[in-house]
């Protein structure tokens, strides 16, 4: 029969009376090493005489003396007990942690329960002072310091649910007492409730006026609630209750609040303005020597609000890059203050840095939010700027309630939102949306003016000057001093022609508000339309052909004087026309003076022609009539006109010229001219011309615009039998794309380029028809508000008489005011 084997190493075993002897063994053992061991005498009188040394006030004397007991009893806890409170005495906080967290707080003396408490609240480990006062309340409930000091280590936490539960455990004759009332003062002015604060120390002060903790307390909350002025008031009352620095820096405190109160205050605007200006002298002549570096940061923050409200961009923006730090150190407020500065000194590449690093530390403030967008736009940002507003519109609430209430309020943040969100598409040249935008928060809010406001601004940016003048009107009849209302109807004004009307207007703004940039822009625009003004247009071509010259040029000048009466303007008029033909060149120079009169809706001009050096003198005179918002009509007539063919020039001819166009435009999108010339000419002809010429805006982005072109026309000559060219009849229809795009835009500097490709047929009587097209490219340069420069080049294949040419042009054209 097989055995079974025990398992490896049971052999081993002792048996299980020796396991028992073991085990008891060992537990006598670790209870006598539990129990204490008596100290002898001469350790107790060491042990006595040190407490007695640290009651007496020199604790450190006992702490080393207890610390040395206790290195050599290490075994004995009243010893240790002892030196946890005395080393507590001594404010030794690391060695009171170090020594009594090991303990827990459960089962240990009260004394040292509220001795480890209090350290780990000094050294701001408020978790464990949490613990041990936990448990030092529950272990004796009617302890008033245990709750206490519960109570002050929930509100350093910041455990505004473990304040309350505290509070709640002291009875009604409890809470009568000054220090569980400064408790409780203390405790709500840490979780943010300053209102109840003030009550406790009110409290306080009810029965013990002088009280230095309370007085010194409702001071300090004071402060906390914006209200320096009520501290710096109660801390002149009872000296003392401050120190110097302190009062130095609700001194400075004081200033801010007065300074921020004074800039979104919202004063009629010449008020306002005065605030803001004496404002910032108060700040520049505080004296804050006695100030708190802090305090003094604080003065400079300030100060860069003060100037940058007043309209002081330069002054503002030195002290701000003087502060160190001033993009990490600066509050929203104050950042935005900043970006306001570097735009109107148009500096947008700053105030964006600026504002992106405030969002970064404050994403959601809406202010800062908002002039990145205005950032944005100046930098022509537009995809951003719309991102923005899209993202705003998205998060805002539209209307604010509060919970539990059934009344709903429209959301002022939301709405401005909006208006931003219109103007940047009106700024990012989609007027269109912004119109509809525009017109829709009209008809939900007819009695917003701001709305209105913005509206009257797009209508005026899409050539609709009576619809924008009507708006701005409406705005004016129930905000007269809105400023940004009288600036826009002014400015409608003046390309309205209505100019007494500015003069007026430009001469009260800039009384009333000489530091608002707008009035200053405004007054700068006026100025610069009654400067003298040149128009040059050059051209320059050469051709495969014969019939208007192989070699060309033209240079057409105006110089018109500064405006007389509002009305008039003076003019002197160079012609020079030179073409190159095989029988000889022909040149036409011509010289006139004349008048120009402009009405708000009409403008007309005449002028005395003649040859430079005398003779053959002639009549020429247009008129121009607005006749509404989408039509306008203009007429010309001219006796020896520089329109006759320089062909027929050579040999005698001259030619007098009737011409009238009518066009309409129902915005900047689209347009579309009709018109008709007759030139009579010395020789018996006469050559009629009718024509449309079309325009329509497919493509609209911000930056580039892509638009369909068409043209027809059509003439009769009398004679064909002329040295000139003078078809009988003859047809064409055209065609074609025209790219236009901003290469480059900052504030009045600008350059735009412009491609068109068009292309068609001619259809000349007697004559096969024939394709015919052209490829052009233009420059735009606008070096300032009061200089323009254009150029331009072009290639064209036209059939004359049945022969196709080929020509080459160049243009150059300046526009100047000075």
């Amino acid at each position: 029969m097989q055995r079974t084997l025990p398992p490896y190493g049971a052999h081993l075993r002792p048996p299980t009376f020796v396991r028992l002897t073991l085990l008891a063994t060992w537990l006598v053992v670790a209870v006598l090493a539990r129990a204490e061991v008596p100290l002898d005498e001469a350790t107790q009188n060491a042990r006595a005489a040190a407490v007695a040394t640290a009651r007496q006030g020199d604790a450190a004397a006992g702490l080393a003396t207890l610390t040395r007991l206790h290195e050599t009893h290490p075994e004995s806890r009243p010893l240790l007990y002892d030196l946890i409170a005395v080393a507590g005495w001594a404010n030794a906080n690391d060695e009171v942690l170090e020594l009594g967290l090991p303990l827990g707080p459960a089962g240990t003396p009260d004394y040292v329960q509220m001795a480890v408490a209090k350290a780990a609240r000094n050294l701001q480990r408020f978790d464990v002072a949490v613990q041990w006062y936990t448990q030092a309340a529950a272990d004796r409930p009617k302890d008033i310091q245990a709750r206490l000091g519960l109570l002050l280590a929930c509100a350093d936490r910041g455990d505004r649910d473990g304040v309350t539960h505290a509070l709640a455990s002291f009875d009604s004759n409890e809470q009568a007492r000054d220090d569980v009332q400064l408790a409780r003062a203390y405790a709500l002015r840490s979780t943010g409730d300053a209102l109840e604060a003030l009550d406790a120390y009110d409290r306080v002060l009810a029965t013990t006026p002088n009280h230095a903790e309370a007085l010194r307390g409702k001071a300090l909350t004071l402060r906390s609630l914006l209200l320096p002025t009520q501290a710096l008031a109660l801390a002149r009352a009872h000296p003392g209750t401050l120190s110097d620095a302190e009062m130095s820096r609700l001194e400075v405190d004081e200033l801010a609040v007065r300074a921020r109160l004074t800039a979104r205050t919202p004063y009629p605007v010449p008020q306002a303005t005065d605030r803001t200006q004496a404002m910032a002298r108060a700040l520049e002549s505080f004296d804050a020597s006695g100030a708190d570096a802090a305090a003094r940061h604080a003065l400079a923050f300030d100060r860069v609000v003060a100037l940058a409200d007043s309209n002081r961009a330069a002054e503002a923006i030195d002290v701000f890059e003087s502060i160190p730090d001033s993009v990490s150190a600066g509050q929203p407020y104050v950042l935005r203050a900043a970006a306001d500065a570097y735009l109107q000194n148009q500096r947008p590449e700053d105030a964006r840095r600026v504002l992106v690093e405030g969002l970064k530390v404050a994403p959601d403030d809406l202010e800062l939010n908002f002039a990145l967008v205005y950032a944005d736009m100046d930098l022509q940002r537009f995809n951003d700027a719309f991102a923005i507003t899209h993202a705003l519109l998205g998060e805002l609430p539209v209307r604010n309630s509060q919970p539990g209430s059934a009344i709903a309020k429209g959301n002022e943040n939301y709405m401005r939102a909006e208006l931003l969100a219109g103007t940047t598409e009106a700024y990012g040249d989609q007027l269109d949306a912004a119109q509809h935008r525009f017109e829709r928060l009209l008809a939900q809010a007819p009695n917003n003016p701001h709305v209105r406001h913005e509206l009257a601004n797009v209508y005026r940016w899409r050539g609709w000057l009576d619809k924008s003048l009507f708006e701005y009107r409406q705005v004016l009849a129930v905000e007269p001093d809105l400023l940004s209302a009288e600036l826009g109807y002014a400015n409608t004004e003046l390309d309205a022609r209505d100019f007494a009307a500015v003069d007026d207007a430009v001469a009260k703004l800039s009384a009333l508000y000489p530091r608002e940039p707008a009035t200053a822009r405004l007054a700068e625009r006026w100025q610069i339309h009654n400067r003298s003004e040149l128009d040059v247009s050059a051209s320059s071509g050469r051709s495969t052909g014969t019939t208007f010259g192989s070699d060309s040029h033209t240079v057409d000048t105006r110089w018109f004087t500064r405006p007389k009466h509002y009305r008039y303007r003076g003019f002197v008029h160079l012609f020079e026309a030179f073409a190159a033909f095989p029988e000889g060149d022909s040149r036409r120079q011509r010289a006139g003076v004349g008048i120009e009169y402009r009405l708000p809706r009409w403008t007309a001009s005449g002028e005395l022609t003649g040859d430079r050096h005398g003779g053959n003198g002639g009549f020429a005179g247009r008129v121009d009539w607005r006749i509404a918002d989408t039509w306008s009509f203009d007429a010309s007539f001219g006796t020896d006109s520089d329109d006759v063919p320089l062909r027929g020039y050579r040999t005698g001819v001259t030619a007098d010229q009737t011409g009238a166009t009518v066009r309409w435009a129902p915005n900047e999108l689209a347009g579309l001219t009709v018109g008709w010339s007759d030139l009579d000419l010395s020789d018996g002809n006469r050559q009629r011309t009718v024509f449309a010429d079309g325009r329509y805006r497919f493509v609209n982005h911000p930056s580039w615009k892509l638009d369909a072109t068409g043209t027809l026309s059509a003439s009769h000559a009398r004679r064909d039998d002329v040295s000139y060219f003078s078809p009988i009849h003859d047809f064409a229809v055209w065609a074609g794309l025209s790219y236009e795009q901003r290469l480059h835009r900052r504030y009045e500097h600008s350059l735009s380029q412009r491609a068109a490709l068009r292309a068609g047929r001619y259809d000349q009587a007697a004559f096969a028809a024939g394709r015919v097209w052209q490829l052009s490219y233009e420059l735009d340069w606008r070096l300032s508000q009061t200089l323009a420069l254009g150029f331009g080049a072009s290639r064209t294949g036209q059939y004359y008489d049945g022969v196709l040419e080929r020509s080459t042009a160049a243009t150059v054209n300046v526009n100047a005011r000075f």
